[in-house]
């Protein structure tokens, strides 16, 4: 029987429990939302047996939290992802206005100055295309009522 990797997002749905009681509500939330829904949704853009599955994921996501902790859990990872995109607009400002790392002011301890342009831009796309795959389940995660047209 071949691995059915679209399904993948159950097993990951019955993880919540288990984190949820080992590590708390936060740490349950941000797993299944910030890393695994992401990543799914990311898959499902190319992959249409993964968008099929999309809508069943989310609904098990909002059937696992509350009202709630879904919208502070939401509003912790639109700041993370904020945070994120501050630092690399920063990157990209300080890259251009100094193109050696011996003539940057920031902390040895930013590895932005470290990429190379090509790099640097690819991150700020990558921002750029999470951001945009998070609001749109930000609101399939907090509709209402989710359903079909």
């Amino acid at each position: 029987m071949a691995i059915q990797f679209h399904l993948i997002w159950q097993k990951q749905i019955e993880a919540v429990a288990a984190i949820r009681s080992h590590h708390g509500e936060e740490a349950a939330f941000d797993y299944i939302v910030d890393e695994k829904l992401m990543n799914y949704a990311e898959s499902a853009e190319d992959r249409p047996e993964f968008a099929q599955e999309l809508p069943r994921f989310v609904a098990a996501i909002r059937d696992a939290f509350s009202t709630d902790t879904m919208r502070y859990g939401l509003q912790r990872i639109a700041r993370y992802l904020e945070e994120d995109e501050v630092c690399a607009a920063e990157a990209v400002r300080e890259r251009q206005g100094t193109e050696t790392p011996g003539d940057a002011t920031g902390s040895d301890e930013d590895d932005v100055y470290f990429e190379d342009n090509e790099t640097l831009v690819r991150r700020v796309q990558a921002l750029t295309a999470r951001r945009r795959r998070f609001e749109f389940l930000r609101e399939l995660l907090i509709a209402e009522r989710l359903g079909t047209a």
